[in-house]
């Protein structure tokens, strides 16, 4: 049995309805947060992982985000995979997250692994999030936003739902709901 380990960011940035989050585009139903695998040199340094992970999936770099610095959450599952010579074998993937808010604007460029990506609220955040663990660490990353937490400067909670756009099409945002011209809520990759 192998160990994969993951590390990422969750981004968010403040808007007057509350934090929007960054979510990524897999394929499918599969939307997560920035993450990657820790390459060669990087063993016992997630934070250069975490970073050079977010910069090569969505182009944001690492002096537009602002780390808590109270903040490390992960969550661990088992699948069937194969080692290097093919072999079935069953591996353990620890996901490790950091929770950073974008301070200054950045324009978001997906990688070629990915459709597109969202800045969506917490309640739509947990409706795409495709595994339990994305939505683990969303809840974790919530707590945070709780006026209680000493963790994360105080930021209110929005029920309303952040509109995402897919390819071409085009949708009315909720009632009440300012548009963010700098920064699009969903962009596909060409």
């Amino acid at each position: 049995m192998s160990l994969v380990k993951t590390i990422g960011v969750v981004v968010y940035r403040r808007t007057p309805k509350g934090p929007l989050f960054l979510l990524l585009h897999h394929r499918g139903p599969y939307w997560n947060f920035p993450k990657g695998r820790v390459e060669a040199g990087e063993a016992g340094k997630e934070l250069m992982t975490a970073f050079r992970e977010l910069r090569e999936e969505t182009a944001i770099p690492r002096d537009a985000v602002s780390l808590q610095p109270r903040f490390r959450a992960t969550y661990r599952y088992r699948f069937r995979g194969h080692d290097a010579l093919g072999k079935p074998e069953l591996v353990t993937k620890l996901a490790v997250f950091y929770l950073g808010e974008l301070t200054r604007d950045a324009p978001v460029a997906v990688s070629h692994e990915h459709l597109g990506f969202a800045w969506v609220d917490a309640e739509e955040a947990k409706v795409l999030l495709y595994y339990p663990g994305g939505k683990k660490i969303l809840a974790a990353v919530v707590t945070c936003f709780s006026p209680r937490s000493p963790q994360v400067p105080a930021v209110s909670r929005s029920s309303s739902r952040s509109a995402v756009r897919r390819r071409g099409a085009r949708r009315r945002l909720p009632s009440g709901h300012v548009a963010d011209s700098a920064v699009p809520r969903y962009t596909a990759r060409v």
